[in-house]
């Protein structure tokens, strides 16, 4: 861990606590791509360990947009 890593947890954990819920959901798409890029990266320098770790967390992101989903607004 880097010198400065508890004060950089702090305060994307800070973040978090006073994001709305816009804010919170951009926060999910971006952390989706960013270890979705990382898999991929992995992929091609053949770490099959580092890929299966970064699809995990994009996976588990995924699945808390599901949780977010209102599916009473739907029409369909």
């Amino acid at each position: 861990m880097t010198p400065h890593g508890g004060q950089i947890a702090a305060y994307a954990s800070n973040d978090v606590n006073t994001a709305n819920r816009l804010q919170l959901l951009i926060m999910l798409y971006e952390g989706a791509i960013r270890f979705m890029s990382r898999a991929n990266e992995a992929m091609k320098a053949g770490n099959l360990a580092d890929k299966g770790l970064y699809l995990h967390k994009a996976q588990a992101i995924i699945d808390e947009f599901k949780g977010t989903l209102d599916f009473s607004a739907s029409k369909d």
